[in-house]
């Protein structure tokens, strides 16, 4: 009974995600107010281990996985930024913005790395557009102007023709909610733009002149650092907010408020982690609304990352939450006198690596 009673909770949890897909409907799934009941969970309810095996196939579709979950592919702003040239005086890259990288992911490597952690290094290509730099009037116009340049930069002109990018992923047991968080740490260039990638040209008559000596090396080094600085502080907004938890609609969880950047921010300055799994409520009774009206019937619901995480055999190991309550049970049914959330114990097979006699 215990064990349908489990597959009907995850029936639920896909009606649900399938009936809102692709428009909306009643009884979508809806953030919990506060979130799950934290004393109603089931630690261990769920136990995931990515293998050596599976670790291969992200490895090697890792591009299709991007391009279904970023049909736009991995494009970025780069913002405008300043800086002072002794003798050139201030120069802006991007004026005004519009300026960005598109990145083609040529390979990834992923290393499970105890405690537990992964290792990412990929290697992308980066092509980038509409890329201008421009000064403001100054002596080597003769006062008349400022020069103007456009830069193209590609890494596929020089050999190699990617960029190495590293990133250490870790996975830690918040102890504030005892769900696991991402951390992001360690994200850089494994190795540098190089000259023969950048090319620069005249976008105004004084910068027919200035945007040829600019293709000095020492002048591209300047451009490259600056753009290499852009991109990180990019990725480093993007990183941040896949570990910090958004400000929902219906408020921080319990202990926390919205901070400045729009993330759930904690008194101690720390944020509250991003839910790695799926936490919300439904109403049941409006999804049958089509053949039985009238009903209501909230629940909630849970399938998230938390109690422990590892990296063990060469695989990462993470146990799921699991919940299913009703906030407001129906009086016509009766309760039981108690409820049993006793934690499901480690499963011992995946200390083993990727080689398993038996499933469960």
């Amino acid at each position: 009974m215990m064990q349908r009673a489990r597959w009907f909770g995850l029936f639920l949890v896909l009606f649900a995600f399938q009936a809102c897909d692709g428009g909306g409907c009643d009884g979508c799934m809806e953030p919990i107010p506060g979130g799950f009941p934290l004393a109603q969970r089931i630690e261990n309810s769920v136990q995931f281990r990515l293998t050596p095996a599976g670790i291969t196939f992200l490895e090697t579709h890792a591009d299709e996985l991007i391009a279904s979950l970023m049909p736009g592919g991995l494009a970025f702003d780069i913002p405008e930024s300043n800086s002072s040239i002794a003798v050139i005086g201030d120069v802006t890259i991007c004026p005004g913005g519009g300026c960005t990288a598109t990145i083609n992911l040529r390979g990834v490597d992923i290393q499970p790395t105890p405690s537990s952690s992964l290792v990412i290094v990929a290697q992308l290509e980066v092509v980038t557009s509409n890329i201008r730099l421009s000064t403001e009037r100054n002596a080597t116009c003769l006062w008349l102007s400022g020069f103007e340049c456009d830069i193209d930069v590609d890494t596929r002109r020089a050999s190699p023709t990617y960029n190495t990018i590293r990133a250490t992923l870790t996975f830690t047991v918040d102890t504030t909610t005892g769900y696991t968080s991402l951390d992001v740490a360690d994200a850089g260039l494994a190795d540098d733009l190089q000259n023969e990638d950048i090319r620069i040209e005249s976008a105004n008559t004084c910068g027919a002149i200035w945007c040829s000596v600019a293709n000095i090396g020492f002048v591209k080094d300047y451009i490259i650092d600056t753009l290499e600085d852009q991109l990180m502080s990019t990725l480093d907004d993007s990183l941040a907010s896949i570990s910090c938890m958004a400000c929902p609609d219906t408020g921080c969880p319990a202990g926390s408020t919205c901070n400045s950047d729009d993330f759930c921010e904690r008194s101690d300055g720390t944020c509250v982690p991003t839910l790695l799994g799926v936490e919300g409520q439904m109403d049941l009774g409006a999804m049958m609304a089509s053949f039985s009206p009238g009903l209501s019937a909230q629940v909630q619901l849970l399938a998230a990352a938390g109690g422990y995480a590892n990296v063990d055999g060469n695989g990462l190991n993470l146990g799921v939450f699991g919940g299913f309550e009703a906030p407001t049970p129906s009086p016509c049914i009766p309760a039981a006198s108690t409820g049993d959330y006793t934690p499901v114990a480690r499963a011992t097979e995946f200390a083993s690596g990727d080689t398993f006699t038996h499933c469960r």
